[in-house]
């Protein structure tokens, strides 16, 4: 695997700005850290890089997925969430396919890994992970039931919005629960209602979505709903505190 770990190493550079603007085609992002936060992103992406060729030439996935995991804890506590990690990782596969390297497979499923060592061991944080594909939906269903006039006004692509913003407060959540830091998750929760207010999207239509998210995992969880429900809380909380005279 020398000649795809030294073809990827030549084009790191191209590589990582193809998977940069990927990433910065969602708002979030400049909405969030900036152009500061593109510098930073850009050399994350290079690291990335550089860890993955070093797990081609060693012929180690474990040199990946320990940086992973490694990455994880970090940006976790600085704004990120493990999806935005492992869209990452997919976003690096994208570039690697659309530049044509050959034979690339051995790093498609070096990335692949990599992503997959974003699922936590146990407890509360891997639970809300294992339960994320069911309860987005159906708290999605359960916002646009009560909204009726959003699906004649946006269709099934407003609803996939909505599962999509989902996905990334579940991301939040697990990550808080498995840091043991509720406030990572009031933190984003404000700052995503100052983010939806200045769209003209009040913010009582974030809290109707994090009720929702609560009932969708009371029905998926069991052992760890009191833990989630707790962060849950939190956040809501954390509304109401903002929108109070």
């Amino acid at each position: 695997m020398t000649a795809l770990a030294d073809a990827i190493e030549r084009r790191a550079p191209a590589l990582a700005d193809h998977a940069l603007e990927a990433m910065y085609r969602n708002p979030f992002w400049d909405a969030r850290f900036g152009a500061r936060g593109r510098r930073f992103a850009r050399e994350d992406n290079l690291h990335h890089l550089a860890y993955l060729v070093q797990a081609l030439r060693a012929a180690s996935p474990d040199l990946l997925t320990a940086y992973a995991r490694w990455l994880q804890r970090v940006l976790t506590t600085r704004g990120m969430c493990s999806r935005h990690i492992g869209e990452n990782f997919e976003r690096l596969g994208e570039a690697i396919r659309a530049d044509g390297i050959a034979d690339a497979a051995p790093a498609l499923a070096l990335l692949g890994a990599a992503g997959a060592a974003l699922a936590y061991d146990g407890g509360p944080a891997r639970a809300v992970q294992a339960a994320t594909e069911a309860a987005t939906a159906r708290a999605a269903d359960a916002v646009y039931a009560r909204h009726p006039a959003w699906l004649a006004r946006w269709g099934t692509a407003g609803w996939t919005r909505c599962r999509d913003d989902l996905l990334y407060h579940l991301s939040y959540l697990a990550d808080a629960l498995a840091n043991e830091r509720p406030e990572l998750f009031v933190d984003y929760v404000r700052w995503v209602a100052g983010f939806l207010e200045r769209r003209g999207i009040p913010t009582e239509h974030l809290r109707e979505t994090l009720a929702a998210v609560d009932e969708a995992l009371r029905t998926a969880l069991v052992a760890h709903h009191g833990a989630v429900a707790s962060v849950l809380a939190a956040g809501r909380v954390a509304l109401a505190e903002e929108a109070a005279p």
